[in-house]
């Protein structure tokens, strides 16, 4: 996802409150902000994001 943030796809709908990933994603912090945000707007919910043992 991380690679081809300008393509990022979400689901139309989704049925849930909260999203959370964890695990190693991006190592640029404003990247993974910026992806994190993205799907946060587009889904509308919240995310949290618990990082791996890379951050």
């Amino acid at each position: 996802m991380f690679q081809v943030f300008g393509s990022l796809s979400l689901p139309r709908e989704i049925d849930a409150d909260i999203m959370v990933i964890a695990g190693d994603t991006h190592p640029d912090p404003e990247i993974r902000r910026q992806v994190l945000a993205k799907i946060e707007d587009e889904l509308g919910l919240l995310v949290i994001h618990v990082n791996g043992n890379h951050n």
